[in-house]
């Protein structure tokens, strides 16, 4: 079942989740062309044990660092921006589109 889309609190303030949607977005951009997706979640081979699938879902924990995930973006790649790669500093996590088994999108 589908669910409307949102992005998470940063820093206990109750941003605009569009606005920081938006700024993600534009960050992730000097990376290259990001897509108009908007992902709720991917799931994905680890990247240690490729035969494991793992599931990165915005609002939860990601799998590979345990920070919150902010926002999952569509490029060359898919992008998984969490606090401290992507949103606050840093370069998302990358995520290969072959190692992608899974996606699933907001609410339109």
């Amino acid at each position: 079942m589908p669910i409307k889309f949102f992005v998470p609190e940063l820093n206990g303030v109750k941003e605009k989740g569009e606005e920081l949607y938006q700024s993600i977005r534009r960050f992730a951009e000097q990376r290259g062309t990001v897509e108009e997706r908007r992902i709720r979640s991917i799931t994905f081979r680890d990247r240690i044990d490729k035969r494991r699938p793992v599931k990165a879902t915005v609002g939860s924990p990601d799998p590979l660092e345990g920070d919150l995930v902010f926002a999952i973006l569509e490029s060359t790649d898919y992008f998984i921006c969490t606090t401290n790669r992507g949103v606050r500093k840093g370069d998302p996590l990358m995520i290969n589109k072959t190692d992608v088994s899974d996606v699933e999108e907001f609410e339109r």
